[in-house]
């Protein structure tokens, strides 16, 4: 038992010393989660890291993007590739998001999920 704690409390001294950080956890309270097919998006309002607001969403296997509108009627969308996520940090709160997925369907568009 006491290798064990030695072990983890090197671990932890080296991990210091090395300049690793633990990432700022944002406030679970004000986050949105919304999905669209396989496209997942998340809204924090409350991001902890001085924003006013932080934005994510990701596909594994197709395009996506996440439309979102802030308070003052402004829509925007964030585009990620296939597999890749991305994110981003408007420096307004807002208001709501929809997740969106692109589809062939003989046409090629971006169809999206419900505002929320």
């Amino acid at each position: 038992m006491k290798r064990t704690a030695a072990l983890v409390t090197a671990t932890a001294v080296l991990a210091l010393g090395t300049g690793l950080t633990t990432p700022a956890l944002a406030s679970t309270a004000a986050i949105t989660t919304v999905r669209y097919g396989s496209t997942e998006a998340q809204l924090d309002n409350n991001p902890g890291n001085g924003a006013a607001s932080w934005i994510w969403v990701w596909n594994p296997v197709k395009p996506a993007a996440v439309d979102y509108e802030d308070y003052n009627g402004n829509v925007h969308r964030l585009y990620v590739d296939a597999g890749h996520a991305a994110t981003t940090q408007p420096p307004v709160d807002i208001w709501r998001i929809r997740a969106c997925q692109y589809e062939t369907n003989g046409i090629g568009y971006y169809f999206c999920g419900n505002w929320s």
